[in-house]
This record gives C-alpha cells, sequence and structure tokens, in this order.
C-alpha cells in the first residue's frame, strides 16, 4: 500500500475549493493517498475572504475533523441551507458526497477530511466482522 502526498494530482476534494477564474487563497492542501482512504488537510489564514466549495457527488462519505472553529458560512445539502454552529476544535462532521453539496467559509480555517467510499467502508466491515454500514442516516 503506497501512500501519495502529491499537489500535482489533487483529489477531486482538494479540487472543490480551488477556482479557475480567481487567484487562490492562501491556503495550504495537502493531500494523503492510501489504497482506500483519501486525507485532505485544508488551511486558511484569509479573514475576509469567501471561499466556496461545490463537493464532487460520488457513492462515498466524508468524514471531517476541523482543527480549528468553523468560521462564519454556510453550507447547502440538495439545496437547502444550513447554518452550521458547532464545529469546535476536535469536533467531526460527515458528509454524504451522493447529495449535491456546497461549502462556504469566510475567515480562518483549518480542517482534515477523510474521503471513504461506501466500498471501503464494506471491505473494513468484511475484512473485521462487523456488518456493513449500508445507508447512514442523516
Amino acid at each position: 500500500m503506497k501512500t501519495h502526498t502529491s499537489s500535482s494530482e489533487p483529489h477531486p476534494i482538494a479540487q472543490a475549493f480551488r477556482r479557475p477564474d480567481a487567484p487562490p487563497p492562501q491556503q495550504t492542501m495537502r493531500v494523503l493517498r492510501k489504497a482506500s482512504l483519501v486525507v485532505t488537510e485544508i488551511h486558511s489564514e484569509d479573514r475576509d475572504r469567501l471561499v466556496t466549495g461545490t463537493l464532487p457527488q460520488d457513492d462515498a462519505y466524508v468524514v471531517t475533523m476541523h482543527l480549528r472553529r468553523r468560521p462564519k458560512g454556510g453550507m447547502s445539502a440538495e439545496g437547502r441551507w444550513l447554518q452550521p454552529s458547532n464545529f469546535h476544535p476536535g469536533h467531526a462532521g460527515i458528509v454524504d458526497l451522493r447529495m449535491k453539496l456546497v461549502s462556504e467559509y469566510v475567515g480562518p480555517f483549518h480542517y482534515l477530511s477523510f474521503y471513504l467510499t461506501r466500498e471501503a467502508l464494506d471491505a473494513f466491515a468484511d475484512d473485521g466482522g462487523p456488518s456493513r454500514v449500508g445507508d447512514l442516516r442523516h
């Protein structure tokens, strides 16, 4: 199992927050790739810039660990805007990438996103003995 850290071939989750029509925000993105897991670190110190990303739809989940309090902004799931307010350092959230998701931030942020396909979750369950995940209820 090889680990790749590459800025030349970013994962779609890392690409979600890049805009071709604007200079890139001062942010750090690193990607760790293993056979069934991709971890993306996204970090920005910009205080006034709106950063928006549309997450790619996939048969997968993203678990996000906040390393810094989530700044102002919102998240849209299937066109319904939510105002996340309880993401403090150490808190985690999970999103289902089968939904159309848009996320926006205004202010500094720092988090790790763990991208897990449903197939990978099923393989983990098959190896460990518990039942398969199926659909996570949200």
